[in-house]
């Protein structure tokens, strides 16, 4: 009875064991969301900090009150200057990217071949600035409706989002990333459908909530289930140790 129980403990070892590795690249790869998370919660905060201020002066605004819209409008153009610069030198989303993880020490992620070639990611890469481009254009002329500007958009956003998961050069490599495209597009199904809710959002708010909105709910699963894969591998790695911080 006691060789059978023996022989229990060890088969259950050893699957644990075969888990380790599993388990250490999913933590590893969640890991390089830090910055993308960062950038995302940074834009989200400023997107919802702006449109607060303005309900709170429309009273002024619709007054016009001169001294106090170019109060405002200085104030905003002040703040989007320096996020842009905070954010946009790649320094402080790294710096603060890290700190999320600084107590769990340092990871070495191991690199993956490519599903894609490179031409193919830069073909594609070109061709979603051309359409960004044409689009920003033929919008500013009346041709296109800035209403449907995210399902526009997503013909060619989509497509970039699935080559640049498969390039893997990228600097953020968690699986999480490919629920990117498809809230996109999922999204873009609804607003051209004209479904309830989604209709009474202005075009500019849609393309917003489908980049940087969804960028940043992606951002915090990817950091949570990191937790929990760091979680189980302490346990497998000191299965008597009770209490183990996240």
């Amino acid at each position: 009875m006691e060789n059978h129980d023996e022989s229990a403990d060890r088969g259950q070892d050893d699957q644990g064991l075969k888990e380790v590795p599993r388990l250490a690249e999913r933590y590893a790869r969640h890991r390089t969301t830090g910055p993308f998370l960062i950038v995302s919660l940074v834009v989200v905060a400023m997107f919802v900090g702006i449109h607060a201020v303005l309900y709170l002066v429309g009273p002024y605004i619709k007054g016009h009150d001169q001294a106090i819209i170019g109060l405002i409008l200085g104030g905003m153009v002040v703040v989007v200057v320096a996020v842009t610069l905070l954010v946009g030198g790649g320094k402080f989303p790294r710096r603060w990217g890290q700190k999320l993880y600084d107590r769990d020490g340092q990871v070495h992620e191991r690199p993956r071949p490519s599903l894609v070639p490179r031409w193919l990611f830069v073909l594609v890469a070109v061709a979603a600035g051309t359409c960004l481009a044409g689009q920003i254009i033929l919008s500013r002329l009346g041709y296109l409706s800035t209403r449907y500007s995210q399902p526009i958009s997503a013909t060619y956003a989509v497509p970039f989002m699935i080559i640049l998961g498969l390039w893997r050069k990228t600097p953020a490599t968690s699986s999480m990333m490919g629920l990117w495209p498809a809230l996109y597009a999922v999204h873009a199904i609804l607003v051209a459908t004209d479904a309830p809710f989604f209709r009474s959002i202005d075009g500019g708010t849609h393309m917003f909530i489908a980049t940087f909105g969804y960028g940043a709910v992606i951002g915090l699963l990817a950091y949570v289930d990191s937790r929990l894969a760091l979680r189980k591998l302490r346990r497998l790695m000191h299965p008597k140790r009770t209490n183990v911080e996240p």
